[in-house]
């Protein structure tokens, strides 16, 4: 009976286990269960996650291309059949406006062309400066397409007279044009119901209604009331969706603009006075444009965008022309003439700085190494590499320096500066064309010493292409003069020492009173001349010599 219940007890607590142990199985593979499917849940949602911002991005795409274009919208440009409104129009074609419609009194030209296909382009014939054609314009644009999304008014021309020139006849056609048609054409449109909520009435402004730009003070007051019409009609429509803006060109590339520019003089006037340096181009008054008949300018209204490249905003211009930008497009290169001096021959050698000793040394040795190395390379060579030196290996170059210095102070003591030159030796003399040159030399002088270069010169010039231009030239002579190893300077050199005793033993006997005295008569005219010859051919010597340091960069410049 023990052994019976025993075994019942054994059966009941096995059973118990194995109770205990499959619920803990069936407990874990639930857990299982519900973390793999939150995972796939996590997953799914990661997944749409991806797809919704992917589905975003692409509707900002979408939204940013039809924010900026015209699809789908009727705009209307008048006189645009030439000039700023033939450049509109296209770029509302371009833009993928469903309708252009434009009108003009003159009809289209024989070469105009319609390249945007999926773009209406209406024309009518009609003067809008007329008010019967104006209604019957209007009254075809209501019947064919209703409200529009843009209405561009580009009607307008100007008389270059002084004012006191202007007869009744020139004031009532430039107001009843510029203004009068412009006024009443958007009025009309608004009545009828062509500009209504959501359109965009842009009208065709200048740069004369927001600052004098002397070209005809009627055409400015239109231009600046039609401006005044723009913010009143910003503020009185805007409750009703209706945005009023307008653009004011300076100079543009246009057939009409060109007559006018065609003056050279003229048009660097007006270069001078633009800070970009240029006249405007029509697509960029177009884009403008389209920037505000699209949705992009939404929250503008009541503004006039001067195209201008800064002509409106360029105030007083610095006679030094320290403001910054470039010289030639604001003008300041007529004030900004450098003074070239001209040193008395006869008076003390500038000091050689420890530098210009450094250079002379070392300029051979970097040419020997890299003959074709460009001079601004050589320049930017020779201070790093002077950077590089050490206190210690600077001082002979110093020396030198401050050896050449004692020299030039002891000749300076006893050197008398002639008339027209200042103590230091150098002087101007006031040529007829306002222009400095260097003072005459005196009867019986003795020609300057040529340099080795001017020497290379004269034996190099002939032989370039004739035809070449003189910079190109001096450029040309400059990279062979650098070309040239010691052996092959050497003539050159010998020529130039030789020209130097020359020069020192004339000098001496001419200091001494030694000189040829002039003949009287037509001998002393005939010397005269030779000397005003000689003179001519010293300052072309010297040019040379400029533009040999020109060439290389000059050591001046440091």
């Amino acid at each position: 009976m023990r052994s019976v219940v025993l075994k019942k007890f054994e059966f009941l607590v096995f059973q118990s286990r194995y109770k205990n142990l499959h619920f803990r199985a069936r407990k874990q593979r639930a857990t299982q269960n519900i973390i793999s499917k939150l995972k796939d849940k996590g997953n799914e949602a990661h997944r749409n996650t991806l797809t919704q911002n992917m589905n975003d991005h692409q509707e900002d795409v979408v939204s940013l291309h039809s924010t900026f274009g015209l699809s789908g919208k009727t705009c209307v440009v008048t006189g645009g059949t030439k000039g700023l409104g033939k450049a509109i129009c296209d770029a509302f074609g371009a833009c993928h406006a469903r309708n252009v419609v434009t009108c003009s009194r003159s009809g289209l030209p024989e070469d105009h062309e319609w390249t945007h296909r999926d773009s209406n382009f209406v024309y009518v014939q009609k003067d809008v400066s007329k008010e019967r054609e104006r209604d019957s314009f209007l009254a075809e644009i209501k019947e064919k397409f209703g409200r529009v999304d843009v209405f561009v008014s580009n009607v307008g021309f100007n008389i270059r007279k002084k004012t006191a020139e202007f007869t009744r006849e020139d004031y009532h056609a430039l107001m009843g044009t510029n203004l009068e048609a412009s006024f009443d054409i958007v009025r009309m449109a608004y009545k009828k119901g062509i500009i209504g909520r959501g359109t965009s009435v842009i009208f065709n402004s200048s740069v004369a209604g927001l600052t004098s730009i002397q070209t005809g003070a009627i055409y400015a007051m239109s231009k600046a009331a039609l401006n005044q019409l723009t913010k009143s009609l910003a503020c009185e429509w805007g409750r009703e969706g209706i945005r009023v803006n307008a653009i004011a060109p300076w100079y543009i590339n246009t057939d009409l603009a060109k007559q006018v520019l065609k003056n050279e003089e003229y048009k660097k006037s007006v270069v001078r006075r633009t800070p970009m340096g240029r006249v405007g181009e029509p697509r960029e008054v177009a884009s403008a444009t389209v920037f505000l008949a699209s949705q992009a300018s939404s929250y503008v209204t009541g503004q006039i965008l001067a195209i201008d490249g800064g002509f409106s905003v360029f105030g007083y211009a610095p006679p030094d022309g320290s403001t910054q930008g470039r010289d030639n497009a604001l003008g300041f290169g007529a004030f900004k003439t450098k003074k070239k001096r001209r040193k008395d021959p006869n008076a003390p050698k500038q000091v050689k700085t420890a530098y210009l000793y450094f250079t002379e040394k070392e300029r051979p040795k970097i040419i020997q190494q890299t003959p074709d190395m460009s001079p601004p390379d050589i320049m930017s060579e020779l201070g790093a590499r002077w950077k590089a030196l050490s206190e210690k290996n600077r001082k002979p170059y110093e020396k030198s320096s401050e050896k050449d210095k004692l020299r030039y102070d002891e000749e300076m003591k006893s050197y008398q500066p002639p008339e027209g030159y200042d103590k230091d030796g150098y002087g101007f003399a006031d040529d007829i064309d306002g222009r400095k040159k260097r003072a005459k030399k005196e009867p019986g002088q003795p020609k300057n010493v040529k340099s080795a270069y001017v020497y290379f010169c004269e034996v190099t010039r002939p032989s370039l292409p004739k035809g070449t231009h003189p910079v190109e030239i001096m450029k040309l002579m400059g990279e062979k003069w650098q070309k040239l190893s010691e052996d092959d300077r050497k003539p050159f050199e010998e020529k130039h020492e030789k020209d130097k005793a020359r020069y020192e033993t004339e000098m001496k006997a001419w200091r001494e009173g030694k000189g040829i005295a002039k003949n009287d008569g037509a001998e002393g005219d005939l010397e005269d001349e030779e000397e005003e010859e000689e003179e001519d051919e010293e300052e072309e010597e010297e040019e040379l010599e400029d533009d040999e340091v020109a060439a290389f960069g000059g050591d001046s410049i440091l």
